[in-house]
């Protein structure tokens, strides 16, 4: 049978084991406040991701616009030229294709124009 002075010491050998698995309040605080950077790091590259994906779609944007100002630049020097009687050199126009890469016919009702009397 066990006696009171065996169960005393079980009982404090149970809580110093105790105390030896339970970390110490500096390692806690040091471990709490690694989360803490780690999370403001995240934070903030996702936030410079969002910043830099936003200079690429403003880029675009201001390419486009380029272009766009360009044609109509274009368009407009051509018209001037029409006006001062200049004729202005020919543009190739684009040819649609069929799935087959053929010529798209001018009309959808061709093959009735060729049939009609």
């Amino acid at each position: 049978m066990a006696s009171a002075t065996d169960d005393k010491m079980a009982t404090t050998q149970q809580t110093n084991s105790k105390a030896a698995n339970e970390p110490s309040d500096s390692y806690v605080e040091t471990k709490r406040q690694a989360v803490i950077e780690a999370r403001e790091q995240a934070l903030q590259a996702k936030a410079e991701a969002v910043r830099v994906k936003a200079q690429f779609r403003a880029e675009a944007i201001r390419a486009k616009a380029g272009e766009k100002a360009s044609r109509t630049l274009a368009k407009a020097e051509n018209r001037a030229l029409k006006i001062e009687g200049i004729a202005p050199a020919e543009v190739e126009r684009k040819i649609r294709l069929d799935v087959h890469g053929r010529p798209k016919p001018a009309m959808r009702g061709w093959i009735h124009a060729v049939a009609a009397p």
